[in-house]
């Protein structure tokens, strides 16, 4: 993903946010993006338990034990501290999209911030076959 203008680095949060981001577009670099917009935008306790709270939406209650909601907590105080010393450091540039274009070519290798319990396989199937041709409607149609 390369971010062409802030608008889309907020609009990309924005969906997250209001829960309207579809899990297809939930990859490392969305995640690093989201991750970086809310340690830059919100005070810490907040974008973390904010995520938290998305992430386990995202997940599909992935995180139900303990040792599991641990280690989601492990990687996002480690993702948001990454964050803030990745913001530090890049101080100068003021541009969102460039930031977060910056951040994920850094980051790019990692694997994905927060886990994800579907195979983005399955996500990323050809569903056009499952589209019925137009004037076709109500037809029995034999594959």
């Amino acid at each position: 993903m390369f971010f062409t203008s802030d608008n889309e680095v907020t609009e990309l949060a924005s969906s997250f946010y209001s829960r309207a981001l579809p899990l297809s577009k939930w990859d490392a670099s969305t995640q690093l993006t989201v991750t970086l917009y809310f340690a830059l935008r919100f005070p810490y306790r907040m974008a973390a338990d904010f995520l938290r709270e998305r992430v386990m939406a995202f997940s599909a209650n992935a995180y139900r034990s303990d040792e599991e909601a641990s280690k989601l907590d492990a990687a996002i105080h480690h993702w948001l501290h990454t964050a803030i010393v990745f913001a530090k450091d890049y101080q100068n540039i003021e541009d969102l999209s460039a930031l977060a274009n910056i951040f994920i070519a850094k980051h790019w290798k990692t694997e994905a911030p927060y886990d994800t319990v579907l195979d983005m396989a399955f996500l990323d199937a050809d569903t056009a076959r499952f589209t019925v041709p137009e004037g076709m409607e109500g037809e029995m149609l034999i594959a």
